[in-house]
C-alpha cells in the first residue's frame, strides 16, 4: 500500500479567522505517504487538544483518498487503522471535519513536512521557514 520511505509530519493550525497559531513537524521514520497524512491529523489533533485550542477542527488536505477516509466515504485500509483509532478516541473531544484542497494552497505544509524528516522529533515552530 504506497511506497515507504523516511517521512515527516507537518502542519499548520489557524484559528476562525485563519490566522496562525502554531506550525508543527517532524519525523515519523519509515512510512507510507497515507502513513504520514493520517499521522500529520493525528499529531495536530492531539496539540489542539492539549493546547485546548478549541473543539472544531476542519483538516485540509491534498490527499483526495485521506480526506475521504477521514470523512468515513471510503473505508480506511487495514495498515492505518492503528493511527485511525487513535483520531477516533479523540472525536469525542473534537469535531473533525476534512476537507480536500489543491496541493498548490499546501506549500506550506509541503514545506514543514520536508523539514520534519530532519528534525529530532516532532515540534511545535517558532517560524515557517521550511529550508
Amino acid at each position: 500500500m504506497g511506497n515507504h520511505g523516511n517521512a515527516g509530519v507537518g502542519g499548520v493550525v489557524q484559528d476562525w479567522t485563519e490566522s496562525i497559531i502554531l506550525f508543527y513537524a517532524g519525523p515519523i521514520g519509515w512510512a507510507t505517504a497515507n502513513m504520514a497524512e493520517f499521522t500529520t491529523l493525528l499529531k495536530g489533533s492531539l496539540f489542539i487538544k492539549a493546547l485546548n485550542l478549541g473543539h472544531f477542527i476542519v483538516v485540509e488536505g491534498d490527499s483526495l483518498n485521506a480526506i475521504k477516509w477521514c470523512n468515513k466515504e471510503l473505508r480506511v485500509p487495514w495498515m492505518l487503522r492503528s493511527i485511525w483509532g487513535q483520531v477516533l478516541d479523540l472525536e469525542g473531544l473534537l469535531l473533525i471535519s476534512c476537507q480536500h484542497v489543491f496541493r498548490e494552497s499546501n506549500g506550506i505544509v509541503d514545506g514543514l513536512t520536508k523539514r520534519g524528516v530532519s528534525m529530532d522529533s516532532i515540534s511545535i515552530l517558532n517560524d515557517v521557514n521550511t529550508e
